[in-house]
């Protein structure tokens, strides 16, 4: 309560009579042990806000309780961080002693729960200024029920921790925004400031292109090194020796883990060329260049699905059935031909339908392509729709690698492959031939799985043979199993599709409304020139996909028309049950794509035949190959994967791709008529790996080693000054700790709204403007008597009389057909990065 004047003169009064003050009276009260458990301490105890809320408003003890309580603030703060700092508290980073466990254990939130038991106060001085701005933080708190809800959901944040774009909140977006600009202005002042300065300071006749070029390269390697010192004396970073002292300790422990992995006999090897083009290399007298380097890298996957040492113990039996062997008495496998090859999978009607096989996967993707591009009306149906029929399908697991140290030399040669291959097995995998180096885990009768592209293959093969009179079973390399790469058998795939409908200049003629550079035109018109001659793997994996679709649909349009309605949009909101859409899906995969009896067609008189709807029934048919061959290794099917290979070995040798065709048929003898049991089971089981571990998301084993490739030329492998061959392979063991590492950090700060992932764009308006253009041409109607300039063979046809009339030349101790002499390289799709953009899209 308030006290009257007239009492507290009493009270002052009283004091004064005693020789006393306010201050001396309340210091001895709180100071007296007699009086500490009185109720008039107590009391004064429950009211100390009162009374130090007072003091603050008067003007006169305001400025000294201020005073004070800044001081005994400080001191506390000053106290706790001091104890949080100690190396006993084990919050440290310690660089020489970085392992991966430590760098996975990191976890933002233990760091909070122990700087809160540790810093009380510290902790809520951090929560007062969090919680300063009202509107920040209600923003705040709208995020972290965002956050919750995307991090309960696991459709939209994939394993390795890509999360998909979402659409960011105005605010968001706004305060994004201005940081960007801010970022911008920074980039300007420095800029303006420190490169032309130096460019002013030239010669006259130094201040060419490249040194201007230099200069700034110079400038941004100083400006990387300098915001890192300063980020580290600010104490939000480490310094750039501490930065190097752990990519060391974490160099020795990848090594260790690759010795542990290796001695494990349960790991298959990848490798890879790369190529790598040092741009700020200067030319010196001792190295006048050129500055591009060949290096190769490589990963360990050990083997999933139960694989065992007992299933892999059986090299020397391999051997001595091998045409390399000169010794053998006899080979236990026959001659296989194609029709032996075409019973591997048989093909058979399934219930009451009279489709094939092949046809239900085409029926599917008539009607896969009908709900997802087709009008809106058809969307409801996507519950309904199953994934495709699989044959024999790997069981969806996570795959893990370790990523072996590149080494400095290319794999071009049989000789270096074999260098290759004995770096990664006995100076990194620490396996070999123990009777040469006890300090190796021996080989012995083991077989090791080496997968890679088709170059790998054939230099594996060549190494073989011209070592195939060596003494011992490791000089021999008997050991060996090589698994196809079918990444790079997927990119000949979109390559063979390329010769057969843009490589002859008849084909490709834009005059021709029904032809696919014409279709390409209309989507892609500024990239015309580029298909006609080297369009890459990414542009022709798209083009199949988009122009296949749009005809798919159009096919749509007919059959529509054919039940009496005047548009697909017409015949959607007569809403058709499921089961009749797919009924007629059925039947378009018989009507539109070209089957065994086409040449039946292309028998006919000619005012009875339409030439134009029979290059579109061969078109279909291929594209379906293709996105037949892409699912099934999608979805890991690798009974369907197989199942695809015949029909494109014959494409293959009819469109000059003898090599692809070759390995093929020896993949398919080898794996299912030269293997035992264990080591076919390994292989198939192992030749597709899922980096993810969701349905759907496999990718062949030499698609991950292009994708590391990928990152270690683009992300990792240093920029400026640091971007050399030295540091190029110190860090190439590291690459998927550095993503791992940038994963948890953009998890730990909730940064959901980012991602790596090449969202598809919106090719609504492109999808019409063909579909307009193939119905003003009746592109995929029957009309007799329609004749075109350029028929398209029937490869598939071709293909196989070349097979049933080739007879078999042995080459370097294997049989091959007589094509096989003609082997070509055409450069099959060596851009990492149109590669990588196949994993981010192709869904």
């Amino acid at each position: 309560m308030t006290l009257p004047t007239a009492q507290l003169q009493n009270i002052l009064a009283t004091l004064h009579s005693y020789s006393a003050t306010v201050s001396d009276f309340i210091i001895t009260l709180l100071q007296d042990a007699d009086f500490a458990d009185s109720t008039t301490i107590e009391e004064m105890g429950r009211r100390i806000d009162e009374i130090l809320d007072a003091m603050r408003h008067n003007p006169v003890t305001k400025p000294n309780l201020m005073k004070w309580a800044s001081n005994e603030i400080q001191k506390t703060y000053a106290l706790e961080i001091l104890t949080l700092a100690k190396k006993s508290m084990g919050l440290q980073f310690g660089a020489r002693t970085a392992t991966v466990e430590k760098l996975e254990a990191l976890s933002i939130d233990f760091i909070a729960e122990e700087m809160k038991k540790i810093s009380p106060e510290l902790w809520e001085l951090v929560g007062v200024l969090l919680q300063a701005d009202p509107d920040r933080n209600k923003r705040r708190t709208q995020a972290r029920v965002r956050y919750a809800k995307k991090k309960g959901s696991k459709a939209n944040t994939d394993a390795e921790g890509d999360v998909e774009m979402n659409d960011a909140s105005e605010a968001e977006a706004d305060t994004e925004e201005k940081l960007w600009e801010d970022l911008e202005d920074l980039t300007d002042i420095i800029n303006s400031d420190g490169i032309d300065d130096l460019a002013d300071n030239l010669p006259g006749d130094d201040k060419t292109e490249n040194n201007l070029e230099e200069l700034e390269e110079r400038e941004e390697a100083l400006m990387t090194i300098t915001v890192i010192e300063l980020m580290a004396h600010l104490g939000v970073s480490i310094s750039t020796t501490a930065i190097n002292l752990a990519v060391s300790s974490l160099s020795r422990e990848s090594y260790r883990e690759l010795q542990r992995l290796g001695s494990t006999l349960l790991t298959s090897y990848a490798y890879d060329n790369v190529d790598i083009d040092l741009k700020s290399t200067v030319p010196t007298m001792e190295k006048p260049g050129p500055t591009l380097i060949h290096l190769t890298s490589a990963t360990l996957i050990p083997l999933e699905h139960n694989v065992t040492a007992d299933d892999l113990d059986c090299a020397q039996k391999l051997w001595e059935n091998s045409s390399l062997n000169r010794h053998r008495v006899s080979s236990q496998v026959k001659n296989i031909h194609d029709s032996d090859l075409a019973r591997l999978h048989p093909d058979s009607t399934r219930g009451s339908s009279s489709l094939n096989r092949r046809e239900r996967y085409n029926a599917w993707v008539f009607l896969r392509d009908l709900i997802q591009h087709g009008p809106d009306s058809f969307k409801k149906y996507k519950s309904q729709l199953e994934s495709p029929e699989l044959i024999d399908a790997i069981p969806v697991v996570k795959y893990h690698q370790v990523h072996a140290r590149m080494m400095d030399t290319a794999c071009a040669t049989p000789a270096e492959n074999a260098s290759v291959i004995e770096d990664l097995l006995s100076k990194q995998g620490g396996v070999g031939d123990a009777s040469k180096d006890p300090h190796l885990v021996n080989i012995g009768n083991q077989v090791i799985i080496m997968y890679g592209d088709l170059g790998v293959g054939e230099r594996i093969q060549s190494l073989m043979a011209s070592r195939a009179e060596e003494r011992t079973p490791f000089r021999r390399m008997q050991f060996i199993v090589y698994g196809l790469g079918l990444f790079h058998v997927k990119m000949a795939c979109a390559d063979a599709i390329w010769r057969m409908f843009i490589f002859k200049p008849e084909s490709r003629k834009e005059s021709d409304d029904h032809s696919l550079m014409k279709h390409i035109s209309i989507l892609r018109p500024k990239e015309t020139r580029k298909f006609e001659t080297k369009p890459g793997f990414r542009r022709m994996h798209e083009i199949i996909q988009d122009v296949g679709a749009v005809s798919r649909l159009d096919c749509w349009r007919l059959e529509a028309k054919k039940l009496g309605f005047s548009s697909l949009k017409k015949y959607g909101e007569s809403k058709p049950t499921f089961d009749e859409v797919k009924e007629l899906a059925g039947r378009m995969a018989q009507t539109y794509v070209a089957r065994k009896d086409f040449e039946s067609l292309r028998s006919r008189r000619p005012d009875l035949r339409d030439e134009i709807e029979e290059n579109m029934k061969l078109r279909q048919q291929y594209f379906l190959l293709y996105d037949e061959m892409s699912t099934k290794m999608n979805y890991g099917d690798i009974g369907g994967v197989e199942a695809c290979f015949l029909p494109w070995i014959w494409l293959f040798q009819a469109c000059g791709k003898h090599k692809y065709a070759t390995f093929m048929r020896k993949y398919l003898r080898d794996v299912h008529f030269v293997y035992p049991e264990g080591v076919r089971g390994a292989v198939r089981k192992n030749i597709l790996v899922n980096p993810t571990g969701r349905p759907g998301r496999f990718r062949g084993v030499d698609w991950w080693v292009e994708h590391n490739n990928f990152y270690i030329k683009r992300i990792y492998g240093g920029k400026f000054s640091n971007h050399t061959k030295h540091h190029i392979l110190k860090e190439s063991p590291l690459i998927g700790i550095f993503k791992n590492t940038r994963i948890q950090v953009e998890n730990m700060f909730r940064m959901v709204n980012k991602t790596t992932r090449h969202s598809r764009p919106d090719m609504t308006k492109s999808y019409a403007k063909l579909t307009t253009h193939l119905e003003e041409t009746k592109n995929n109607a029957v009309i007799p008597g329609r004749t075109t300039k350029y028929q398209v063979p029937n490869y598939l046809l071709r293909g196989q009389h070349l097979a049933s009339t080739q007879k078999d030349t042995v080459i370097r101790g294997e049989y091959y057909s007589d094509a096989a002499e003609g082997w070509e390289d055409l450069g099959d799709g060596e851009d990492e990065a149109e590669e990588l953009d196949d994993f981010e899209v192709n869904e």
